[in-house]
């Protein structure tokens, strides 16, 4: 009876262990913001992180990425500014720009803050907007602004 009882116990540990580690890969990771992130740089310095920012209007730039390009890597690199508030923060992406970036559309941009102060990104998402706001609907699309992934998913970010 008693080898009965640690199985149960070790089948119920085992089972704990497994959802805790499950869940922790599967939680959402959030952002930090522009203003946060340049507030402790030294501290994020060459470390993977998350920043939101909204795109300042006229900072895009795009150049040819110079040769030879790494296996998979984007012929074109992509320079911006993020900005929150006061606090500005330039941002390179290699890669084709998600179709829904926009200036003053929030991004959330996934990369490492380099030693010269500028954010190099590999992956960028276009974070949809809650609510319709009649000011910044575009001509040309729905009534009540723009949807979401084209999946369908109400994850509030559009991957690129």
């Amino acid at each position: 009876m008693e080898g009965k009882r640690w199985a149960v116990l070790l089948v119920i540990l085992f089972a704990l262990f497994y959802l805790v580690v499950t869940g922790w890969r599967t939680a959402p990771f959030y952002y930090l913001t522009v203003g946060e992130l340049l507030a402790e740089a030294p501290r994020w310095q060459e470390r993977e992180v998350r920043v939101r920012g909204e795109l300042e209007p006229g900072s895009v730039m795009q150049w040819p990425s110079p040769p030879p390009l790494p296996a998979g890597g984007a012929p074109v690199v992509t320079g911006m500014v993020l900005r929150e508030g006061e606090a500005r923060l330039v941002l390179r992406y290699a890669g084709e720009l998600p179709s829904r970036v926009r200036p003053g559309r929030p991004l959330v941009a996934d990369g490492r803050l380099g030693k010269d102060g500028v954010f190099y990104a590999h992956r960028l998402l276009v974070q949809c907007p809650s609510r319709y706001d009649p000011e910044r609907h575009e001509p040309g699309t729905e009534p009540g602004g723009e949807r979401g992934n084209e999946a369908g998913s109400d994850s509030g970010v559009e991957e690129q």
